[in-house]
């Protein structure tokens, strides 16, 4: 393999034969290793290169491995020149055609202004019940009225805006939110009509806020972006001086698209030791919306058609919003020990929304292993960390994964059962997956799953502290969404999530949830959710939930009162309330057996050695081994010490 240095900047004017005659930035680089005639190692020395646009790679770069330990590949475009606006508020002048979400100061992403400062105002209508969803969305969210109409209170809002056309409403829904700008409205009445809608109708919010609002300059550490004048208003934090303030916007929403022609592959591409940042979300002043988990977000590096390649040790960080793609025609790739955070929506997407027909589409065999995911979905507030669509026979394993996000792992993308997901045989395994739904939208479900999905293993996760949210995200530890079928969830502990460890939709068949540990629930432990079914009889449930150990001390053990089937197979748990007894929707033990349900179950302290600090281990004569429990360690979950790879279960 040649060996060809690389230089920031434009700089480097050499061969690349040696560090002193490099070549001067990534485009050059790409040309000349293209050039080659052979596989090329590009050593990117220390420093930040900055892309003017996208650098766009495809199969002529199949081979090339960019190596860079200290390199920076920016999208960022700096601002030099600053003046004083008063009151500790500086402002910059920017090209006419700046259109951007994300500001930085000193390498740190900086908040738009809102309104109000924190938390958000609640809307005027809200007709979705407590007992049942809203479930028609209307076909065309652009001509919907209901999607593109909006109430809110007169007093709520500031008054007299400076230039409303550049406020932002982030109307929150459930699962995800829309950024809308404003056609017309009416102050006095409070109604509001948006240029463009939202995919959900919205009346399908509790709240809102503004970004982007001159008033909010007032809080340090905001800015503001006045598209009329042209104009960034950054107010300083303190310690801040114009004199030596180092501010960038972003200027690209992609730094790195590797597509090939039509018909071709890209193979054998490797990043090592890269950190890429500083990318923008959507324009400043366009509408956004998506269907749910923010995947319309734009995408940092974005890989298409790509077998055999990596990314290992590279840091992907302030980000205006998703990371990595791996997209359509994807295979056999790697991810391995890389880190993710601050990043505008998630980590990495794996696959696509609609399923491959053509073999060659389809996306499979991606590793991600060994990574960290941190304060990722600081934007998109209906984030997940790592999306996988229709993918199949991929490896989530041995991560590391906490923040604001709405789900720290999403599996598969159909709610219904035909057409089949093509996301089938996917692990996800031995994650340590902790204080996750911090963010506004708190969290839907720490794993989630989302239809039929054959083969599917989610096996020796360790999932701590899922917060929810009052209004939005329930908080779940392991969720089997619509048609979940083929599913197998075994050995993972759930302790302190918001709204128990387990639960699926009515209408889930065929999967089989055993010896796992569900501990210490707030609201309830455990739930079966979802739209009643509508045959009378009921269809059972083709569940199989044995040989689970469910401990807590506050809250119902189930989030319903009743169910309308109970033909499921139940049977061989163990159930344990430490602060009074065990009911089952406010029955006896006796009168749920009489139901057909945990005939062979116990209701006994487990023995644990210390389950309040952590200590899931068992007393040797434990009443779970009766119910044919088998202890396992998960002293391995999360990211494993360099060197060792570890192994994922067959």
């Amino acid at each position: 393999m040649k060996l060809l240095y690389v230089s920031p900047g434009r700089r480097g004017s050499g061969n690349g034969a040696a560090p002193e005659s490099a070549i001067g930035g990534l485009p050059a680089a790409v040309a000349a290793a293209r050039a080659a005639g052979e596989p090329v190692r590009l050593h990117l020395l220390p420093g930040e290169y900055v892309l003017e646009e996208t650098l766009r790679l495809d199969e002529r770069d199949s081979g090339t491995a960019f190596v860079g330990h200290g390199s920076v590949v920016s999208g960022g475009k700096a601002i030099t020149e600053w003046h004083d606006a008063g009151d500790g508020v500086v402002y910059a002048t920017l090209p006419p055609d700046a259109r951007f979400t994300q500001f930085h100061v000193n390498g740190e992403r900086r908040e738009r202004t809102r309104y109000p400062d924190e938390g958000f105002l609640p809307s005027v209508k809200y007709p979705v019940s407590d007992t049942g969803w809203a479930n028609e969305i209307a076909a065309d969210p652009v001509k919907t009225g209901e999607n593109r109409v909006f109430c809110f209170r007169p007093e709520d809002m500031p008054k007299d805006p400076y230039r409303p056309e550049d406020i932002e409403f982030v109307i929150l829904q459930f699962w995800m939110e829309a950024r809308l700008y404003l056609e017309s409205w009416d102050p006095a009445s409070g109604a509001a009509l948006f240029k463009t809608g939202s995919w959900r109708p919205l009346t399908w919010s509790r709240g809102y806020y503004l970004e982007n609002v001159r008033e909010g300059l007032r809080y340090p550490g905001r800015w503001y972006h006045d598209r009329a004048e042209n104009r960034l208003y950054y107010h300083l934090k303190e310690g801040e001086r114009i004199e030596t303030l180092k501010g960038a916007y972003s200027a690209l929403r992609t730094l790195i698209e590797a597509a090939p022609t039509p018909g071709r592959k890209i193979t054998d591409l490797c990043f090592e030791g890269i950190t890429f940042s500083v990318t923008d979300g959507h324009a400043g002043g366009s509408p956004y919306y998506s269907i749910q988990a923010e995947l319309d977000a734009p995408i940092a590096v974005r890989m298409t058609d790509a077998e055999r390649s990596s990314f290992r040790r590279c840091s992907f960080s302030h980000l205006g919003a998703w990371a990595l793609g791996m997209g359509k025609g994807c295979k056999e790739n790697e991810v391995e020990r890389c880190t993710f955070s601050h990043c505008g929506a998630g980590a990495i997407r794996i696959g696509e929304i609609e399923r491959p027909e053509d073999e060659s589409a389809r996306t499979e065999h991606i590793r991600f292993r060994n990574n960290r995911i941190e304060n990722c979905g600081e934007f998109y507030v209906g984030s997940a960390g790592v999306w996988v669509g229709q993918s199949g026979h991929d490896e989530i394993a041995h991560n590391d994964i906490s923040g604001p996000l709405q789900w720290a792992i999403s599996v598969g993308w159909n709610w219904s059962i035909f057409p089949l997901n093509y996301s089938r045989a996917n692990r996800v395994e031995k994650n340590h997956v902790h204080d996750v739904g911090t963010g506004i939208l708190g969290t839907h479900g720490a794993l989630y799953l989302l239809g039929v999905s054959p083969e599917t293993v989610v096996e020796g996760n360790l999932i701590e502290n899922v917060l929810g949210s009052r209004d939005w995200g329930a908080g779940e530890g392991i969720i089997l969404d619509n048609s979940c079928s083929g599913i197998t969830v075994q050995n993972n502990l759930v302790t302190n999530a918001n709204c128990g460890g387990w639960g699926c939709n009515f209408d889930c068949f065929g999967n089989v949830i055993r010896n796992n540990i569900f501990a210490y629930g707030t609201r309830y432990q455990l739930t079966r959710y979802g739209d009643a079914p509508s045959k009378n009889p009921p269809p059972p449930n083709g569940e199989i939930f044995s040989q689970n150990i469910v401990l807590w001390a506050e809250g119902p053990l189930f989030k319903e009162k009743s169910w309308p089937s109970y033909s499921t197979f139940w049977d061989y748990n163990l159930y344990w309330c430490t602060t009074g007894p065990v009911t089952f929707m406010g029955r006896s033990f006796e009168e749920w057996n009489a139901l057909g349900l945990d005939v062979h179950s116990v209701v006994a302290d487990p023995l644990f050695a210390d389950p309040e600090n952590g200590d899931f281990t068992l007393s040797p004569d434990s009443p779970a081994f009766r119910i044919g429990f088998e202890p396992f360690s998960l002293a391995d979950a999360g990211i494993l010490p360099e060197g060792d790879d570890g192994e994922i279960s067959e």
